[in-house]
């Protein structure tokens, strides 16, 4: 199976969200899934992050509105098409015609890390005022959703859409760190951060 993995990243590679992507391409790799990274940025170090995950980048420079922004995402849907991919994956984003052309052509899956509009609301009212008025135009076409906890999934906004939905939690590659010994204090305290939900044990 291939997938094409599009994201907008502007933030370092040595990010919490770059390590994450470079996780799930190598994982999904490791899987036998043919998987190839398309980095929209303007960022040359991203770019370079791109490359070396075997992936592809799209430069452009200015703002969230510029020209050159949606012409980079439109070259990059362009390369997907071409390529011909199962699926795209689509780390979420604003919505551009781009994104919109690529869910009207080949089955899109979005990642939700966030709840984007109450983020946007608080530092960005024009882009506040976009994303309200402009999101479902991409989230209508949209056939699957991974969501990083319940409560993004279960909002009342992303319970209402169509499409399959997931829930896969943040989380770290344990082969990638050291084991510890065992703490000889007696006695360990320990605390939930959160809501206590089901637990599987295997």
């Amino acid at each position: 199976m291939k997938v094409a993995y599009l994201v907008h990243l502007n933030l370092s590679p040595s990010s919490g969200v770059a390590k994450k992507i470079a996780s799930q391409v190598g994982l999904w790799k490791e899987m036998g899934v043919e998987t190839i990274l398309y980095v929209v940025t303007r960022q040359r170090d991203v770019a370079d992050f791109a490359f070396s995950l075997g992936g592809r980048a799209f430069a452009y420079s200015g703002g969230a509105y510029s020209l050159a922004k949606l012409r980079a995402i439109e070259r990059a849907v362009e390369d997907i098409l071409r390529w011909r991919p199962r699926i795209a994956y689509l780390r979420r984003d604003l919505t551009y015609p781009g994104y919109v052309r690529l869910a009207s052509t080949i089955p899109v899956v979005q990642e939700v890390n966030s709840d984007e509009l109450a983020e946007l609301k608080l530092y960005s009212k024009v882009r506040y005022a976009y994303h309200r008025l402009t999101r479902k135009l991409l989230d209508s076409r949209t056939k699957g959703w991974v969501f990083v906890t319940r409560e993004l999934q279960d909002h009342p906004y992303f319970y209402r859409l169509p499409g399959m939905k997931t829930v896969i939690a943040n989380g770290i590659r344990l082969d990638q760190f050291p084991n510890l010994p065992v703490s000889p204090i007696p006695r360990t305290n320990c605390g939930l951060y959160g809501a206590p939900g089901p637990v599987a044990w295997d």
